[in-house]
């Protein structure tokens, strides 16, 4: 369900560098304290144009904020390489990621420069290829029922497609084994080259990690694959922030800050929510998943990692669930087979995990007082999507850890239907019916186009 147009590709969005400034960034030279860096810090200049060693990480802040560009609709220009002189410049940028880096190549990664219309043709082409219209229809209506969106017709490829077109600086894919940064007259901009240390650290942990195998392109755990996301991409901002400090002069690193923050954010702006935190929370929380686990002071700790992700939203979001010596692992929310229940007609087209991530924008996004609270002490959770032509149904089983966090978040869900009319057991908009169940530690949620078929469903929840 989430974003999956987005998923086989690394990338990094301009968003990211768009609030950042060189306030907490870390030392270029190797520092013997660590200070946690905060908005009162003093600032940290960049280095100037002599080429330092590379630096051991400390301390960045990342608090991004979107920026944007516009598509054309011209037809692209062949994609290209660059010139002997920018060539050069690429592969010292790559050098110097490697080393700052501490993982070497194994195999040279072609780098393509593409404008902007070759960018939004190739999101056309894979999109196309590997989000069918009628999985953008169901994900549509799943966002709907869950009340993450208000349109259950919204046109989600097509949304996907701007907002990467309008986002991403370069993409690193995993697939091709090909790097793709926007073209440039004039040579590289400081933006240029920082996104390309960005993502030629993705090519790295690919060759090290085999990122194709942490993110498969066929999973259902989308809670999971966006936590393995944030690790991926908090590894690369870290990296990529840290080339920029240790090899830009102080002009340039204010110049990439000022090309990031210059652009549009028209199609970020009016995407729902969901989405636009989905796209943000790899970067920003991945961030902060790195600086947890130490990453500022060793990347052994990110490697360990890579070696064994995170496994959900709740990791990344409470770091110690992650670092504990009892790990804090999902535990199974049990579905129930529903075909053989509803009517004839009704077919399950999706299906996927819910974790804290998701739990805590439906609350918030709903009016729940403290969603953020009501959230922590998510065990699991699964849905499974059901259709029959033009009606819908949605089942939700979330587990807790304890019998006083499912209070909570049933209590939380319960205030989301405040401004709901009651008709029996079921809340309504007048366009869904919504319902509630508890089963033990399990809080189950509905919601259907349908009252005859979510009364079915919700009597099969035991």
């Amino acid at each position: 369900m989430r974003l999956r147009a987005v998923a086989p590709v690394m990338v990094v969005l301009t968003l990211l560098l768009a609030a950042c400034d060189s306030t907490g960034l870390p030392q270029a030279a190797t520092p013997t304290v660590l200070v946690e860096a905060t908005a009162t810090t003093e600032a940290v200049e960049p280095t100037s144009t002599t080429r330092p060693a590379a630096p051991t990480p400390t301390t960045v802040a990342a608090q991004p904020r979107a920026t944007a560009t516009t598509a054309a609709a011209t037809t692209p220009e062949p994609e290209g390489t660059a010139d002997p002189a920018a060539q050069a410049q690429i592969t010292q940028i790559e050098e110097d990621t490697a080393d700052l880096r501490g993982l070497q190549p194994k195999s040279d990664v072609p780098e393509i420069f593409i404008n902007e219309d070759q960018l939004r043709a190739n999101l056309v082409r894979d999109t196309e290829a590997d989000y069918p219209a009628d999985e953008a229809e169901d994900d549509a209506r799943t966002l709907w029922l869950l009340r993450l969106t208000d349109d259950p017709a919204l046109d989600l490829r097509k949304l996907y497609i701007d907002l990467q077109t309008e986002q991403i600086a370069g993409y690193y894919d995993p697939d091709k084994k090909e790097l793709f940064v926007r073209k440039e007259e004039g040579g590289l901009s400081p933006l240029a080259r920082q996104t390309l240390s960005h993502e030629f650290v993705h090519s790295l942990q690919d060759q090290h990690y085999d990122l194709t195998k942490m993110l498969p392109d066929d999973t259902t755990d989308d809670d999971r694959a966006l936590a393995v996301r944030a690790l991926v991409e908090g590894d690369a901002t870290i990296s990529g922030l840290l080339y920029a400090q240790a090899y830009m002069t102080e002009e340039e690193f204010n110049d990439m800050l000022a090309e990031s923050a210059a652009a549009e954010t028209a199609v970020l702006d009016k995407a729902p929510r969901y989405i636009r935190d989905s796209l943000i929370f790899p970067y920003e929380k991945g961030v902060e998943f790195i600086m947890a686990v130490g990453g500022l002071t060793s990347f052994r700790s990110i490697d360990q990692a890579l070696k064994d992700p995170p496994a959900s939203t709740e990791q990344i979001m409470h770091p110690d669930k992650y670092t504990g010596a009892q790990r804090d692992e999902p535990k199974p929310a049990l579905m129930i087979a529903l075909t053989g229940t509803l009517s004839s007609g009704w077919t399950m087209n999706d299906q996927g995990t819910m974790g804290e991530f998701d739990l805590s924008i439906i609350l918030d996004e709903n009016g729940a007082s403290d969603a953020s609270r009501a959230s922590e002490g998510w065990g699991g959770g699964n849905y499974e999507y059901y259709r029959n032509g033009d009606q819908s149904l949605l089942m939700v089983n979330t587990s807790w850890d304890t019998k006083a966090d499912a209070d909570e978040f049933e209590a939380a869900m319960r205030e989301t239907f405040a401004v709901s009319g009651e008709e029996g057991d079921f809340w309504t908009d007048g366009r869904r019916l919504f319902a509630l169940k508890r089963a033990g530690d399990d809080v189950w949620y509905g919601a259907s186009t349908d009252r005859a078929s979510l009364e079915k469903a919700m009597d099969a929840v035991k």
